[in-house]
């Protein structure tokens, strides 16, 4: 925090801020007319002269500072880049296909291959030290995909999570967005930052604010629409629109947040039992909704408390705590939401894909979600390390029953890793292991303890050509064929007719990246 006598020196005068009339230049005693004539100055320099003074009273001086710094704008303020990102995902046995367009018929075959593309390009200005504006823009495409589709059934609509319809969480499909062959384009960030006499720092427009400190659940991320997956290696979740001033106390380490949230979240509709479009429009002043954090460290730990709220809703409230002991490092996250605000399924409803809606009820109270675990780094040679992480899921908003999943997908409230009540996650990393200083292994095993289902997986990178990165992954599900992760069912009812399907084995997967 900078101190009142350095704060005084730093802000500028009212002329600066406001602007003040230029105090005329004195005017210089007359100078006798030489002895022998001058000829007369150029009709082009004059031109010339006179249109440079032009710009100058127009666009301001180029060689000038901006009004609120002292700096001047470097010589190459603006930064462009990207990355190209190619996969091909294969998976068995598939998910449906409802390529024909009729949301209660399944077309023949389920769906195994996917190759899902992306394209990131952004544009970073850095005038000056104290402002920066940003944009990233996202396009998707997928040949695989139909070229045009009709209404697609529940299933599909409301697991906009980055997996897109697929119903196998090992895969996540990057396109995410659309059920089209695309191309898709979504704008991921578009923000402007700048501070307020180097004491409040304000970030305006759409951007990415993860809450948390989870690695595998993230119950606390409320700024984000949807859950990251954890199993993902690119998070294709595009950012929210809001408002944010940062008001750092430097002194003690601490960080506090405000924001006005200019977008809104899809809300779900009691009186039909259904998520209505529309329902995540701002259209008055009266729907932004607002948020809060704090950040308080104390010795090694670090707190975290959290707020959001909006109009005609119960608030949300979040905490987080890490802290360190030696080579372990141990993270909590917890946030509540009211019951009232959450619609479940009854397990013993029968599914129907018709009228979902009958088997929706509410419960009562704050119903906790708590993420615990921590990570263990050893260092095995002079620059390799391991690392070894778990973490434990409670989600009293999950089920233990998986009959009541098929219903979770029908009324469109089936979202992976949040379905249970119990989950367990362990990973190893080696990054860059010994000689091979452009090589990384990821591995992985998730389990929902309350279905007994489980996937592992397995992750490969190697930076081929400096710029361009290949990878490589592997996963199988196992335990409880009706479990989450692996969704076998027979005499599944959709329309008029039923279907069947094949629990999950294995699926696999190949990439290429470029960044630039």
């Amino acid at each position: 925090m900078l101190t009142s006598a350095a704060r005084a020196v730093d802000r500028p005068n009212e002329d600066n801020l406001f602007g003040a009339a230029p105090t005329p230049a004195p005017t210089p005693a007359p100078t006798p007319a030489p002895a022998r004539s001058i000829p007369a100055a150029s009709p082009t320099r004059e031109v010339g002269a006179a249109a440079v003074g032009r710009d100058t009273d127009l666009l301001g001086d180029p060689s000038a500072g901006p009004q609120l710094s002292r700096e001047t704008a470097p010589d190459d303020p603006l930064k462009i880049g990207g990355q190209l990102y190619l996969r091909a995902n294969y998976n068995n046995p598939g998910s449906p296909n409802y390529a024909s367009g009729d949301p209660t018929v399944i077309t023949s075959g389920p769906v195994t291959f996917s190759a899902p593309s992306l394209v990131d390009a952004y544009f970073d200005a850095r005038p000056n030290e104290r402002v920066r504006g940003f944009v990233l823009g996202r396009m998707f495409f997928d040949p695989t995909l139909p070229s045009a589709t009709s209404t697609p059934p529940p299933s599909q609509t409301t697991t906009d999570t980055g997996m897109g319809s697929s119903l196998n969480p090992t895969t996540p499909s990057v396109s995410g967005v659309s059920i089209t062959r695309g191309p898709t384009v979504v704008l991921d960030q578009l923000w402007l930052r700048f501070d307020l006499f180097q004491t409040v720092f304000v970030t305006a427009g759409r951007q990415h604010v993860k809450w948390g400190t989870g690695r595998f659940w993230t119950p606390t991320d409320f700024l984000h629409p949807v859950h990251r997956n954890p199993v993902a290696v690119f998070d294709a979740r595009p950012g929210f629109t809001m408002l944010k001033l940062h008001l750092p106390w430097e002194e003690r380490g601490w960080n506090f947040y405000a924001f006005g949230l200019v977008e809104g979240f899809r809300r779900w509709d009691r009186s039909h039992n259904a998520f209505v479009t529309g329902t995540d429009s701002t259209p008055t002043l009266g729907q932004i909704g607002g948020a809060a954090r704090a950040e308080l460290v104390y010795g090694s730990a670090e707190l975290g408390l959290d707020l959001v709220a909006y109009k005609d809703q119960k608030p949300k409230y979040g905490v987080d705590l890490s802290f360190g002991i030696g080579d372990f490092d141990f993270y909590a996250d917890a946030g509540f939401q009211y019951g009232s605000e959450i619609p479940r399924v009854d397990s013993g409803c029968p599914a129907s894909f018709v009228n979902p809606g009958t088997c929706i009820y509410y419960s009562t109270g704050l119903k906790p979600q708590v993420a615990t675990g921590g990570t263990y780094s050893m260092k095995y040679n002079d620059n390799d390390v391991f690392t070894l992480a778990g973490e434990y899921f409670y989600n009293s908003r999950g089920y233990s029953d998986p009959r009541a999943y098929l219903n979770l997908f029908f009324s469109g409230n089936f979202e992976f890793f949040y379905t249970g009540r119990h989950y367990a996650a362990l990973s190893a990393i080696l990054n860059a292991p010994w000689s091979w200083n452009y090589t990384n292994f990821t591995f992985s095993t998730i389990g929902n303890l309350s279905d007994q289902s489980f996937l592992s997986r397995l992750d490969y990178s190697h930076t081929l050509l400096t710029h361009l990165t290949f990878e490589a992954y592997g996963a199988v599900d196992y335990g409880r064929t009706e479990g989450e992760f692996r969704l076998g069912a027979d005499n599944i009812m959709i329309g008029g007719g039923s279907y069947s399907r094949r629990p999950q084995a294995f699926s696999m997967g190949l990439g290429l990246r470029i960044k630039i």
